[in-house]
């Protein structure tokens, strides 16, 4: 199946795996500071600390993907293509713009059926030339998202290793016939050869010095570092979403690219989510205030060279992401009900439901 459902899931012992907390002071000391290093709560999220130290946040997320591969059915697949057309109408607008949510979602689902798409709209909602260009922007972007990961997954997937051409010819699909804002022609698939400054979601404060990429005579060398690291966690991770997090932030570090970097990174990101965890994806931002959350957490990681700042954000995403699944399932047996109803109460503090909105400072997990 296209998004990764096909996926085999190990049901091996579940509880199994969850961390003792009566064990020595020491070791919980250990585990707590470990935990602190990959996340980071912003203090207006009412979620203490000490509240994530009795949940294994892997296995939560692990369990999940098991149930849900358990109810591996049309409709899931139906739910799952939505939640992937989200997260392209989210990272898309990101941007700046984007396809409504409606056509994002057939468009998504034609393409995924095999049909073929065309860049022509309905031309009874055009009215000018003006409104006829912007919608065929528009949906090219959304097919190439589309195409960019049915690129990696079939180059990957299996494999599960992400080499120098397969990350340069995903880069060319998604951002095809894309312009560059930075005024580059043929920017596509190339690295960058000057220097930059680490985009516009790393506007300085008053006083602050720039925050720069890698110089361009590094690109190269540091790519092919974030590509070995990259296909490592692909094949192995001990916690997917703070590794995937922590390979964003870099990315958007090295700026490989001389644009659509932000792009990349969010496929990427979801790419190997889906590896670790089926039916599990983050949408970053459809919403104004997500959005702004989004740009303070990348922000906010690069600068303070803290990508755990980044990883709690993605974390509430993917949390959320997960029990709107699991929130959707059909009949579930009695030893379901037990293991859903405990899934979806950790899944529902992580993932801030009726939280209070609004774009936070930051507080760390540490336990001084």
């Amino acid at each position: 199946m296209l998004l990764g459902l096909d996926h085999e899931l190990n049901p091996r012992s579940r509880r199994a795996l969850k961390p003792n907390f009566t064990r020595h002071p020491i070791e919980r000391v250990r585990q707590h500071n470990k935990l602190a290093r990959k996340y980071i709560i912003p203090s207006w999220y009412t979620l203490k600390p000490e509240d994530l130290w009795n949940i294994n946040i892997p296995q939560l997320l692990k369990e999940t993907s098991y149930i849900l591969a358990t109810h591996n059915d049309k409709k899931l697949q139906e739910a799952v293509e939505v939640q992937f057309a989200h997260f392209i109408y989210s990272s898309n607008m990101i941007e700046g713009d984007s396809l409504d949510i409606t056509e994002t979602i057939k468009i998504v689902r034609s393409l995924i059926a095999g049909s073929k798409v065309d860049l022509l709209p309905d031309l009874q909602s055009i009215h000018d030339n003006e409104s006829l260009n912007r919608a065929i922007v528009l949906r090219r972007a959304v097919i190439q998202h589309v195409g960019a990961f049915i690129y990696l997954k079939e180059q990957i997937f299996e494999c599960k290793s992400l080499s120098e051409r397969d990350l340069r010819v995903c880069h060319g699909i998604l951002t095809d016939n894309v312009p560059s804002s930075v005024s580059v022609k043929s920017y596509q698939g190339r690295h960058r050869t000057c220097g930059f400054t680490v985009g516009k979601l790393l506007k300085r404060r008053k006083g602050e010095e720039e925050a720069y990429c890698d110089p361009p005579e590094k690109v190269p060398e540091n790519t092919r570092s974030w590509m070995t690291r990259y296909s490592t966690t692909l094949n192995d991770s001990d916690d997917p979403v703070a590794a995937a997090s922590e390979l964003k932030i870099e990315f958007l570090r090295i700026c490989p690219f001389f644009d659509g970097n932000g792009l990349m990174s969010r496929l990427l990101f979801n790419f190997l989510l889906m590896n670790h965890y089926p039916h599990i994806l983050v949408t970053f931002g459809e919403f104004r205030s997500e959005r702004s959350k989004y740009r303070h957490s990348v922000r906010e990681s690069i600068r303070s060279q803290a990508p755990g700042i980044f990883s709690f954000f993605a974390l509430q995403n993917a949390a959320g992401s997960a029990l709107q699944q699991l929130e959707g399932l059909g009949p579930a047996t009695q030893l379901e009900l037990s293991d859903m109803s405990r899934l979806k109460a950790d899944l529902s503090l992580i993932s801030g439901r009726n939280q209070e909105e609004g774009l936070p400072a930051l507080r760390d997990l540490s336990l001084n």
